[in-house]
């Protein structure tokens, strides 16, 4: 049986990515952790999914550049990324 990661384990020290400065038309929120390697979406439909092995670079180019569009940057570096593992969590 496969075991689900912890969030509060996984995500000690987030730092919390809003998006009412990026809108988007299916995330509502991105929280993200340079030093877990990990990051929580939330999407409008209410589902929340927890991605671990996520480029550290790829997370900090995020946190620094507020205009990259959200959906594409979840689908760039967490969605069939090679090494990326997800679980979709209860938030």
């Amino acid at each position: 049986m496969l075991a689900l990661p912890s969030i509060s384990t996984d995500m000690d020290s987030i730092e919390i990515i809003k998006t009412p400065e990026r809108t988007s038309s299916a995330i509502k929120m991105i929280q993200a952790s340079v030093k877990n390697a990990a990051v929580l979406v939330t999407f409008k439909s209410g589902h929340s999914y927890l991605y671990r092995n996520v480029s550290r670079r790829a997370i900090a180019a995020l946190k620094l550049m507020p205009t990259v569009s959200l959906g594409f940057w979840i689908n760039q570096h967490c969605v069939h990324k090679q090494g990326v593992t997800y679980y979709q969590v209860a938030i």
